[in-house]
Order: structure tokens, then sequence, then C-alpha cells
């Protein structure tokens, strides 16, 4: 729906195909249909522009970028997302999230309780 409310030369960026991953080999890829006609004429009429990027693109730019978003974090300008799941006998559920979009921002499996002793 938004692909035909796009302006004229407009640039769809894409990121992130983890939860098609799956899906691209053996029979599962063979189901697998296109872009539907009437979404390809509106990317064609609309002189559309679709970029796919992924983060080892920017990696020159990661220490600026961590630090940025260190600062961020400490000053609530954004907040961390994410998805725990205890225990180390989860761990197989929490893979299988990844991939199905059950989770939330960062996905961890919490296999202890953080100890003052920890050299982590």
């Amino acid at each position: 729906a938004c692909l035909r409310r796009m302006r004229r030369n407009g640039r769809v960026v894409l990121c992130g195909a983890i939860s098609g991953y799956d899906q691209l080999g053996g029979e599962a890829a063979n189901k697998l249909t296109g872009i539907p006609g009437n979404i390809m004429a509106s990317i064609v009429s609309s002189r559309l522009r679709l970029e796919g990027f992924i983060v080892l693109d920017y990696a020159k730019e990661w220490p600026k970028a961590l630090s940025d978003l260190a600062l961020w974090l400490q000053d609530g300008k954004i907040k961390n997302a994410e998805t725990v799941v205890d225990g180390l006998p989860n761990a197989a559920q929490a893979f299988r999230q990844l991939f199905e979009g059950g989770n939330t921002g960062k996905l961890t499996v919490k296999i202890a309780e953080l100890s003052r002793r920890s050299k982590l």
C-alpha cells in the first residue's frame, strides 16, 4: 500500500531479511512469488528506486555510532528495547524467535545472575 503513495523518483531503503532466511532454499523457495504485477507497476510508473543495505556497509562509522548511541542512551534520548529469555534450556526457542519475529529489539538468553565477582 505504501509503494502506491510514494512520490515520483522516491527511494525505498531495505534492510533486514532474517525472518525469510529459512525460505531461501529447498522446496519453500520454489513456492515464493515475486513482486505482484500491480505493485511492480507502481514501482515503475513512480520511477522508484529500491536500495538494499547491510550493516557492514557502514563499518567505518561504527566507533562514532557506538559513542553517540551510548550518550543518547545515557541521556534518555533513545531507549534500549530487548527481549530476555530465561535459562539455557530455552535457548533453542529464543533462537527460533529471531526468525519468526518473536522478539523486540536485542534478544538475549540469561543463563545466570550477574555476579560481583564476574570479570565480564
